[in-house]
């Protein structure tokens, strides 16, 4: 089973339970684990499964979302190790279906906006 863990700062830190995938990230109702605060998007990003292992996912926001301090729009495998960044959120997703290995590959957003793939080409 998967969970996330949440730190914010002055707060303590929170786990959430992972019921199943895609769960949806943001402060909406609809979305699984909620955030609050103005710049989270109502559902701000997803987790979705992607063979063995589980991928994270930018629905489209303005803030983004940004893994290991990149911003990206689609990023997995997931390990462990990811940082994950919404608004001043950090989170970490635990458990079994996860990667192993520290790298991922990842789509990632240049500093004009432009998808960029893993070798540093636009796509």
């Amino acid at each position: 089973m998967l969970e996330i863990v949440i730190e914010e700062e002055g707060r303590e830190s929170r786990t959430v339970p992972v019921a199943g995938l895609p769960c949806r990230i943001g402060r909406g109702k609809e979305a699984e684990v909620q955030l609050g605060g103005w710049r989270v998007a109502r559902v701000h990003a997803e987790l979705q499964r992607i063979g063995r292992g589980v991928k994270l996912v930018d629905l489209g926001t303005i803030v983004g979302t940004r893994v290991n301090g990149e911003r990206v729009v689609e990023y997995g495998p997931l390990s462990e190790r990811d940082e994950i960044v919404v608004a001043g959120y950090r989170l970490r997703v635990q458990g079994s279906g996860l990667r192993l290995a520290a790298s991922g590959r990842s789509a990632l957003l240049d500093d004009d906006g432009l998808e960029t793939d893993v070798e540093g080409t636009e796509a």
